[in-house]
């Protein structure tokens, strides 16, 4: 009874065919993402400590969630793009209406906050942070944690005219392929000599490789299950030992070079959603479980609100009588209640607003005469 319950509340009618491992792997790249904004807001509990160390080293690695979430969304939106003939104009309306009514909710709110303080934006500042400009454009963001949005922006605008004035759905799987490894291998170039200041764009060329190579199939492959799964841990707790050391040995011992970082999480996010994908083993089995997939359908309105409820539970820590320093079982403590009480503001703006707005339920078809 509980599970149907839980199925009606977070379950999505995504009016297409459903991909549950991906719907997972999206509730795993919000807990990553949330354990950066825990350990940048509330690590000061265990500053000075051997939990500090090991903060450091997965809050720098959740960083590696939101380049996961942009292979997952250009692997979805190749998918819809490439198979049949498409309306630009259509799209992009698809598009604002998965994006804005939760987007439009947190914009109020901080609005609102900042005329309080006094600290509204000028009004082309305010408009380019309604439009989801900052961070690819030179501009300060409104809204700090939700930076990744100007990066899907681009993301839409610019794959279906490639897709449509390449004339790419002619073109054979192979050369697709070719087409975006060659483009990754591009970027990653640029990145290894200094010249890409956009690195983490290689993440949406995963995700079209992917849709390009993977193949459903039925069989097991265990070991090539395990060794995506190795080698994406490798991948992202690698960029958060590279980024944690100077909390870790007080100083950098060796600094990893960013193009081997984005390259190594290339591989492992490939290899991890491809055997998810391509196979039924314990990732696809795991990434389909409905708890992890249920709280992966809510991720983009616990990706908008975690930071701000986070944010508020640091401000009210003194009152609530927190000593400064806690302990190693004390702070996971802190971690998991933390996690809780972000969820559930975010699941009221999933069901209130998200789900209802960007993914209206099928009108059922009319009774043939």
């Amino acid at each position: 009874m509980m599970h149907r319950r839980l199925a009606a509340l977070f379950e999505l009618d995504s009016h297409g065919p459903r991909i549950l491992p991906l719907e997972g792997l999206r509730g795993l790249c919000a807990f990553l993402v949330f354990l950066v904004h825990f350990g940048t807001l509330l690590g000061h509990f265990v500053e000075g400590t051997a939990t500090a160390g090991v903060l450091a080293v997965l809050s720098s690695a959740g960083n590696c969630g939101v380049d996961v979430f942009f292979a997952i969304s250009a692997y979805l939106i190749y998918g819809q793009l490439l198979p049949q003939p498409f309306s630009y104009a259509r799209f992009l309306r698809r598009r604002v209406i998965r994006l804005y009514p939760a987007f439009l909710v947190l914009f109020a709110i901080f609005v609102i906050e900042r005329s309080i303080t006094g600290r509204l934006p000028a009004p082309p500042a305010l408009l380019a942070n309604f439009l989801m400009l900052p961070t690819m454009l030179p501009i300060e963001p409104m809204i700090v944690h939700a930076w990744s949005l100007s990066y899907e922006v681009l993301f839409y605008l610019t794959l279906p005219l490639l897709v449509r004035y390449l004339e790419m759905p002619a073109w054979p799987a192979a050369l697709r392929a070719a087409f975006w490894a060659g483009l990754a291998l591009l970027s990653l170039g640029l990145t290894y000599i200094g010249r890409n200041t956009r690195p983490r764009l290689v993440a949406f060329c995963c995700g079209l490789l992917l849709y390009e190579i993977v193949r459903q199939s039925n069989q097991t492959k265990f070991l090539g299950n395990v060794l995506a799964l190795a080698a994406f841990t490798a991948a992202i707790l690698t960029r958060g030992f590279n980024s944690a050391q100077p909390v870790l040995f007080g100083h950098d011992v060796l600094r990893i070079h960013s193009s081997f970082l984005f390259s190594s999480l290339f591989l492992g996010t490939l290899l991890l959603c491809y055997f998810a994908l391509s196979s039924r083993g314990f990732l696809h089995r795991w990434l389909s479980s409905s708890p992890l997939r249920y709280f992966g359908n809510m991720s983009y309105s616990f990706y908008l609100l975690h930071g701000s409820v986070l944010h508020i539970l640091n401000e009210a820590a003194p009152r609530l009588g927190l000593p400064p320093t806690l302990g190693p079982i004390a702070f996971l403590s802190l971690l998991l209640a933390t996690f809780v009480l972000s969820s559930i503001p975010a699941a009221a703006l999933f069901l209130l607003v998200e789900k209802p707005m960007s993914f209206p339920p099928r009108l059922p078809s009319a009774p043939r005469q």
